[in-house]
């Protein structure tokens, strides 16, 4: 029985970090326009008007997060708030709390690298295109991921030295205090109109900030090498995987599961039925992704 809950949380979160991937990559079209600017700020455009895109408007479609919600899959940010208000509830233990982060991160990052290996045979046509050079629409793609995963590893962090690490963690804590708190809310609702408006306004609060989910990271940092930016690896772990993924842990539990149980905290006698209830147990088990 454990060996099948693990299989089914790793296969769950490597779906759900596909689509999210997915969702990041279709965003990244409107990155191929030009440069304009706006009250000396440049943004890129749309066409040879002079309508630009702001960051608000370049981040990926939030539709794609919202799904994960929406089908109960594994996304180990949101577990980062859920699973300690359970071990704090003593319905559960940190052994398989933090069991359920490790298995579930590495169910996000095999999502990752298999959308990163199918996109970067795609976005290079099979290796006969230099993603580097001048071309059409899918190499301005590939060229915007190598630059960001440049960019979020050694300009903005590695750069820095400590202080990027410490930008790093504090960028994670901003980013999962703002995605768990989309997720709790959506599971307020029981409509799907209810659950997408819910986490509608913190999702795109973090996205439109620029704040770094570990989730999303996975893939912009393993495309980019394989697309050729030349970052190692290693740097990309030690400078991006750990510090935002400690600074999500601590978002996520400090700043929503720790606030949310000591506030709202109720002996579970008080809040089920004495009786079976059938339908009260299938809707919290869809509820809570039948975890």
């Amino acid at each position: 029985r454990g060996f099948s809950h693990r299989v089914r949380g790793v296969s769950l979160s490597v779906s759900s970090n596909a689509e999210n991937v997915f969702g990041f990559v279709f965003s990244s079209r409107t990155l191929e326009s030009r440069r304009c600017s706006i009250a000396g700020s440049h943004y890129p455009t749309t066409s040879k008007t002079t309508r630009c895109i702001t960051p608000a408007r370049r981040r990926r479609p939030r539709g794609m997060r919202r799904s994960i919600v929406l089908f109960g899959m594994e996304l180990v940010t949101g577990n980062f708030a859920l699973l300690p208000m359970a071990t704090w509830a003593g319905k559960s233990t940190w052994s398989a709390t933090f069991r359920n982060w490790s298995w579930v991160w590495i169910g996000n990052f095999i999502g990752t690298l298999v959308v990163a290996i199918i996109m970067a045979i795609s976005l290079t046509s099979g290796g006969t295109i230099d993603p580097a050079a001048d071309g059409g629409m899918w190499q301005k793609v590939a060229q915007k991921i190598i630059s960001l995963n440049i960019l979020n590893v050694e300009k903005k962090y590695e750069a820095l030295g400590s202080l990027g690490f410490f930008l790093a963690f504090l960028r994670g804590l901003v980013a999962n205090w703002l995605v768990c708190l989309g997720v709790t809310l959506a599971l307020v609702s029981k409509s799907v109109p209810g659950k997408l408006l819910a986490c509608w306004l913190p999702i795109t609060a973090f996205q439109t900030m620029g704040m770094e989910h570990i989730v999303v990271n996975q893939f912009l940092h393993t495309a980019g090498p394989i697309l050729g930016s030349g970052v190692p690896f290693t740097k990309v772990i030690f400078w991006n995987f750990l510090p935002v993924t400690l600074g999500n842990i601590v978002g996520g539990m400090v700043f929503i599961g720790m606030l949310f149980y000591s506030t709202h905290r109720t002996t579970m006698e008080n809040v089920l039925p004495t009786e079976h209830d059938d339908k009260l147990e299938r809707e919290l088990a869809a509820e809570l992704g039948a975890r």
